[in-house]
């Protein structure tokens, strides 16, 4: 990982990364339907970089590194499912969990080649493999 390097775990120590997952529900013929998840990576933004270019470039950065963590957690080959990443936001993220601090957030959402397929369980035992993956990495659960 080219932006985070070797040591994720301490990338995101010193970025205070934290990430949440919910599911991706849509509603087909009437009825609600699990599709996928949606993951939403944060870390937190370099305020002490001052307004401007500096810090625009610095978010740019830790978004690229939060990038490189969910693609860690893409399918190897092409099958069933797919993790499609949200373009990146220019606007700070202000969340209560995190007392409000600015942060940087990226959302990827995982989900079917066929995209009203409903959720397997076996599905939900996979997603838990990746968020302990993520905890694992040094991210934390909801806020940091």
């Amino acid at each position: 990982m080219s932006e985070v390097g070797a040591d994720v775990a301490g990338w995101a120590r010193a970025n205070q990364a934290c990430y949440e997952v919910e599911p991706l529900v849509e509603s087909e013929k009437g009825r609600r339907v699990q599709v996928g998840f949606i993951v939403r990576l944060y870390a937190r933004l370099p305020v002490e970089e001052g307004p401007g270019t500096g810090r625009h470039e610095a978010a740019g950065r830790i978004w690229e590194g939060l990038r490189e963590i969910a693609q860690s957690f893409a399918p190897a080959e092409e099958g069933r499912a797919r993790v499609e990443i949200e373009a990146p936001r220019s606007a700070a993220f202000l969340r209560p969990e995190n007392e409000m601090h600015p942060e940087i957030a990226l959302t990827a959402r995982v989900f079917h080649d066929d995209y009203f397929a409903e959720v397997t369980g076996d599905e939900r035992e996979r997603l838990s493999a990746v968020t302990r993956r993520l905890t694992e990495l040094g991210l934390k659960q909801g806020h940091w």
